[in-house]
């Protein structure tokens, strides 16, 4: 270091001498341990020297390959290539300014990124292409992509290629914080030092424009025009060649990256050159903004790096092949190795993307280890006894996160992500009660990791880049500050947020189910909290709509019941048992969804007696039954759950808790005992008997009424799994004017036209059998009715009448449905 005569040259022998002092730290605490006796005497120390000296004698022909490198490269510009003094006094000049550490072929790269074999192959198709091309519409290649993406490695071999094709190529690879390749003003020095080296009429046209060293304080435009623009216009037509500036986002200063690609925007103005540029960096917002402006917009093109789970497994079979061939403890594991189940798991943990996959196989490729061991380690088989797998990725993410101005807000969104919630942004801003375009603006920063919509009232989910991601959130070990998963103080605040979502409720109560984040959330975004007095509170005005819903309701509030008992001091008796009600009511809809796929047996034996029946149950009790048989369409799928029956028939949960809980004092909780009451009720033989002709009517108005709510969005289309057979129920009414007046608005709202629902053409032909009991048939109305209905003259409507018919025949013999019934 003392005798070095550059400062690159310094850099690089501090560098190593770091290094080697760091090996020698650790042998001399072995030492002093053990004993240097003792040490020798021991295999595994003397393993553990061994792999020191080979990681030694890497680093010692890497400076010894950088050194040589550096010489040859300087001696053959400044010697062996025949030069003019002035020539010669340019390119030392320029020298002086460059960061010779910065392009694809630099010693201190070694060994650079680049992609694997087989890999990548469509986008350096379409690079090559653009290289071998002249389009001045695409004179500057974007390529975006989030952090791990691999843009490095595919502007690498980018390079490798090119320069391989003796195509010339001029490259920057800026680096973060270096005091060398994060410099701007060092970036078109370096570039015009690259082609003066590779073309020797631009050598020599730059002669005039180095000048003085002064050129180099100028703004970069001025460096741009006067060092590379100027001179490469006095070539001939025939010379083409690719720039390449990896890592924009990496050159210190935002402003100072937009002026890079403002300078190259400018400098193509009234220049023909065919000189073309390759800008690869992370989608970030002002970059991503940068070239949205006119002077960007018909001089580039884009390509953003996709993931390629195709490309991954290449990678990872390739790489467990070689480490399974070279690898000096893999003697005797049986083949295949990995097992393809692991295989894909890997891969899909990937999310597509290289980063994970290389980051995997450098943890399990360390020569002072068991590959076998390793990979335990990171399927979760194993923990760790030496540092993180993952220390390298966890350094790129809390890079990234460091970096979002407001911390707080971006920890109160992360805890949404760390719970595996998958929501549109305005969602998230409805559950942390932020205002519209607060969670955009916070995660702008964040878009190498997350991918965030280009505006912010875009209703796409917001997602990770990188499954791996997620599992640093949920990792304290990992994440540290950033920890959001279960356990952390975010993830109780989130707790609260959810259990305030829950209890949303309006004057309409059928507004409650209309895009509310609140249906995003199950039993386990509260269970997984610490059960305080605090969540307590917000636990009492929680809204039924969002506990008792199928499919999990049962299970669902007997984990929220169960979590609630363990708060100590215990909550409110009155709490308790509101919770309890809520669970009764869903182990009864359990039962009572399963029970109407057994009615069409009509040779049940065990049957309640009908007396018995009528002392459990209430004729509200009875029309709840009835709702679940006579609105079970058993062909297309299974009976309606009790949330949307509730609203067929417009009951509070106040009213379900009064018609439904005394039930637990006479047949308990049992499932099977209320099975068996709910069969004695709705038995094709006595179905008639229990019921009115007003059950009928209420459940046909109910049910039209109900369409019409999803129509006009007061419902989510979920509901129109509310009433299935709304037609077939308002055909087996007698005639009646306020159902009339009900399917004439649902025929207005368009109510019962949409053509997705499997049952519609069931449910139209029923209405108009029923219009046509009238004494005086409402013609029109029928008319346009059947304008719904398939086009009578082809096979397809033909069969679909009969097919009709049939499920009426059939809804009749399931519920015992017996026209006669209502004749008087």
């Amino acid at each position: 270091m003392e005798h070095a005569t550059s400062n690159e040259a310094k850099e690089r022998a501090r560098r190593l001498s770091e290094y080697l002092g760091h090996e020698m730290e650790e042998f001399e605490v072995l030492q002093k341990r053990r004993g240097i006796v003792k040490v020798l005497e021991s295999d595994q120390d003397v393993t553990t020297v061994e792999a020191a000296v080979r990681r030694i004698d890497a680093q010692l022909r890497s400076f010894q390959l950088a050194v040589i490198s550096s010489i040859e490269k300087n001696t053959e510009v400044l010697r062996s290539i025949a030069v003019s003094g002035r020539e010669q006094s340019a390119l030392q000049t320029l020298y002086r300014v460059t960061a010779t550490d910065a392009s694809h072929d630099s010693g201190e790269r070694f060994p650079p990124p680049q992609c694997h074999p087989q890999t990548r192959t469509d986008i350096l198709q379409q690079f090559s292409h653009w290289a071998s091309t002249n389009d001045p519409s695409t004179r500057i290649l974007w390529l975006h992509g989030p952090a791990g993406a691999g843009k490095s490695a595919i502007a690498q071999t980018l390079c490798q290629e090119m320069a391989a094709d003796d195509h010339p190529v001029a490259s920057f690879f800026f680096k973060r914080g270096d005091p060398s390749r994060g410099e701007s003003m060092k970036l078109f020095p370096t570039i015009a030092y690259q082609l003066a080296y590779l073309i020797p009429e631009f050598r020599t046209a730059i002669v005039d424009c180095v000048g003085g060293a002064h050129i180099f304080n100028k703004p970069l435009s001025t460096q741009l025009k006067t060092l590379i623009m100027e001179p490469w216009h006095q070539l001939p037509n025939t010379h083409n060649a690719i720039v390449v500036i990896d890592g924009l986002d990496e050159c210190t200063g935002e402003k100072r990256q937009q002026e890079i690609v403002r300078s190259i925007a400018q400098g193509f103005i009234g220049n023909p050159t065919p000189l073309r540029f390759l800008i690869a960096s992370r989608p970030e917002p002002h970059i991503a903004e940068l070239f949205q402006e006119p002077s960007l917009q018909n001089i580039h093109r884009e390509i953003n790096i996709a993931p390629s789970f195709t490309d991954i497994h290449t990678f990872l079979r390739d790489e467990f092949g070689r480490i399974s061939q070279d690898h000096r403890m893999m003697v005797g594991v049986t083949a295949p190795w990995p097992s393809h189940e692991v295989l894909e798991h890997l891969i899909q943990r990937s999310s597509g993307y290289f980063i994970y996959a290389a980051t995997v196989i450098k943890f399990i490729n360390d020569p002072d280890f068991r590959p076998t061991d390793r990979l335990n380690i990171i399927m979760g088989m194993a923990k760790p006894k030496h540092g993180s797998p993952y220390a390298a990725l966890d350094q790129l993410y809390t890079q990234i996160l460091d970096e979002v101005p407001d911390g707080s807000q971006l920890l109160r969104i992360l805890a949404v992500l760390a719970a595996h919630h998958v929501l549109p942004m305005f969602q998230i801003e409805q559950l942390l009660g932020l205002e519209s375009g607060d969670v955009w603006l916070t995660l702008r920063r964040a878009r190498s990791v997350l991918d965030v919509p280009s505006q912010h009232m875009d209703t796409t989910p917001l997602r990770s880049h990188h499954a791996s991601f997620i599992d640093f959130l949920q990792d304290e070990a990992r994440s540290g500050a950033f920890f959001t998963g279960p356990g952390s103080i975010r993830h109780q605040h989130l707790g609260a947020h959810v259990l305030d979502a829950l209890s949303y409720t309006c004057k309409d109560q059928s507004l409650n189910a209309v895009g509310h984040v609140a249906w995003e959330f199950n039993e386990e975004d509260i269970i997984q909290c610490l059960p305080t007095e605090d969540l307590v509170a917000r636990l009492r005005p929680v809204n039924p709509d969002f506990i008792v819903k199928f499919p999990d309701s049962q299970s669902s509030s007997e984990k929220v019941l169960e979590w609630l008992k363990t708060i100590q001091p215990a909550p409110p008796e009155d709490l308790i048992q509101v919770w309890e009600a809520y669970h009764f009511m869903a182990v009864c809809d359990g039962a009572w969804r399963r029970a109407p796929r057994k009615t069409r047996n009509a040779a049940i034996d065990v049957l309640l007696d009908i007396n018995l029946v009528l002392a459990w149950t209430s004729p509200h009790l009875i029309e709840l039954f009835h709702a679940y048989v006579l609105l079970y369409d058993s062909v297309r799928g299974p009976p309606p759950s009790l949330d949307k029956i509730r609203h067929v028939l417009d009951y509070s949960w106040d009213d379900l808790r009064r018609i439904i809980c005394p039930l637990r004092e006479t047949v308990g909780q049992d499932s099977h005992a209320l099975e068996l009451l709910f069969l004695s009720a709705c038995h094709p033989t006595r179905i008639n008997e229990f019921h009115p002709a007003a059950t009928l009517q209420h459940l046909a108005q109910g049910g039209m009424r109900t369409m019409i709510n999803v129509t006009t969005n007061h419902l989510p289309v979920r509901f129109y799994a509310a009433a299935p057979l709304w037609g077939s129920v308002l055909r087996a009414c007698p005639p009646d004017t306020k159902l009339l007046e009900t399917l004439i608005e649902s025929e207005r709202a368009s109510a019962i036209s949409d053509p997705e629902r499997p049952s519609n053409t069931s449910n139209v032909h029923n209405a108009i059998e029923w219009l046509k009991t009238f004494p005086e048939s409402p013609r029109q109305l029928i008319e346009r009715i059947q304008e719904l209905l398939p086009n009578s003259d082809n096979s397809r409507g033909a069969s679909t009448n009969v097919d009709v018919e049939d499920l009426w025949v059939e809804w009749k013999k399931t519920t015992g449905w017996r026209p006669s019934h209502y004749a008087a």
